[in-house]
């Protein structure tokens, strides 16, 4: 019975801390000048402070077709997350890489900055088309 209280404990903070997570992204976005609805326009400054300059309209179409700029967006099937919908398995380990270890996978900055890293790496390292990750081209 303990155990089982202990459990639900656990599961209590874990939601909490979800929740949490969540409203600060919602917070973020909203300090963005974000919107819903309002699409990717809004994140064009981050886009090209993070992207090259060859590459912010490619960046802007894949997020529009990913997400539609909703930094909060999570795909039902794949788990994937946020403004370039990143899938959570990847995520600590990429944004470790990018620079953003212990950013959340919600937080709109750090999504478009991991994903300018990933393409960058696909680029560099992997020798593939740069957005051979997402499901979306440009």
């Amino acid at each position: 019975r303990e155990a089982e209280e202990q459990q639900r404990r656990e599961e209590e903070e874990r939601k909490a801390a979800a929740l949490a997570a969540v409203s600060a992204a919602a917070a973020s976005a909203s300090a963005a000048g974000w919107k819903p609805g309002a699409g990717v326009e809004p994140w064009r400054p981050l886009v090209e402070q993070y992207f090259p300059p060859e590459r912010v309209e490619e960046a802007l179409r894949v997020m529009s077709c990913e997400s539609a700029g909703d930094p909060l967006a999570v795909n039902k099937y794949s788990a994937a997350s946020g403004l370039f919908q990143h899938l959570p398995y990847y995520w600590p380990s990429r944004s470790r890489a990018a620079g953003w270890e212990g950013a959340d996978i919600f937080d709109p900055e750090a999504n478009i900055a991991v994903a300018s890293w990933l393409v960058n790496r696909t680029i560099t390292v992997e020798k593939r088309e740069p957005w051979g990750h997402w499901t979306c081209k440009p």
